[in-house]
């Protein structure tokens, strides 16, 4: 391509800053029979900002993404009321009884959709095009966004009392740059239970490179090993076995873990067996 003065017009607004941003909330009933729930036909996605559709039309670079989230519990109201209150922006965001919660963050490039833990903030380089975040929480939900009453209209409607009430606050800001300026990982925090008596399976989630196990034993005893499977029960012939995953390292008084373990590359599942136990895995994820 000859250098004239479109190609120059076209380098400069490749390297043109750009930035967006937005906040948004929600108020939802934590789920009290499993502490993460995966179907997708119990999941509200809010959508929070994505970068200008414009944009991809420029190569694509590194963008800088900061998410910052807030969750203020409550109980939810003793008689029951038409619909919840939802506490001030202001007092959601800094409250020091605020927590993490079981919302998660939806990163989506390029067709991939990335679940990951909100954490305590999450500050991360990702290389695209454009780039676009939800926030996934159970259903139903009430959304409502940034202002001094907190969203005064939300709430969520039909709620039985003494329910575990989530309000979260979420605020996202993606600018670009030329070189990344954040590490380029994230965490997927899974805890799954298995009443015992057949197999259940853990999803391996996208991008997933590395994961550690945590075990409440009870007593504190050894857990049964774990299996790397390429697909679960469902998948026509059964589940392959591409391996054991041991249990060792720290042993605590009621929980016990694994080392950090590298994910087969053609692994899916985890299958956890048949042993009665809940297990938390916490998957390192690789943008």
């Amino acid at each position: 391509m000859a250098y004239d003065e479109s190609t120059a017009d076209f380098i400069d607004g490749a390297l043109a800053p750009r930035q967006v941003s937005n906040s948004v909330g929600a108020q939802f009933v934590e789920p009290e029979t499993t502490p993460r729930i995966e179907r997708g036909d119990q999941l509200t996605q809010i959508d929070i900002v994505q970068t200008d559709p414009q944009w991809c039309r420029l190569p694509p670079q590194w963008w800088l993404v900061e998410v910052y989230a807030a969750n203020l519990q409550r109980r939810s109201a003793d008689p029951p009321v038409d619909k919840q209150s939802v506490p001030q922006w202001s007092a959601i965001a800094t409250s020091p009884e605020r927590c993490v919660g079981s919302a998660k963050l939806v990163i989506k490039e390029k067709g991939d959709a990335i679940r990951v833990d909100i954490e305590h903030g999450n500050r991360f380089a990702i290389f695209a095009d454009k780039v676009s975040l939800q926030l996934e929480v159970p259903q139903p939900a009430a959304v409502f966004t940034d202002g001094s009453d907190g969203g005064a209209a939300a709430g969520v409607r039909g709620v039985g009392p003494n329910l575990l009430l989530n309000n979260i606050a979420v605020s996202a800001n993606i600018r670009s740059n030329v070189s990344p300026i954040a590490g380029r990982e994230g965490k997927f925090t899974h805890t799954q239970v298995n009443p015992g008596g057949s197999n259940i399976f853990i999803p391996i989630p996208n991008r997933a490179i590395k994961v550690q196990f945590y075990q409440d034993t009870g007593l504190g005893g050894i857990p049964t090993p774990m299996n790397w499977v390429d697909t679960d029960l469902a998948g026509g012939a059964g589940p392959r076995d591409l391996g054991q995953i041991d249990w060792e390292g720290l042993q605590l008084t009621a929980v016990r873990q694994t080392g950090i373990k590298e994910i087969p590359g053609n692994a899916c599942f985890i299958n956890m067996g048949v042993e009665a136990r809940t297990v938390t895995a916490v998957f390192l994820l690789e943008f």
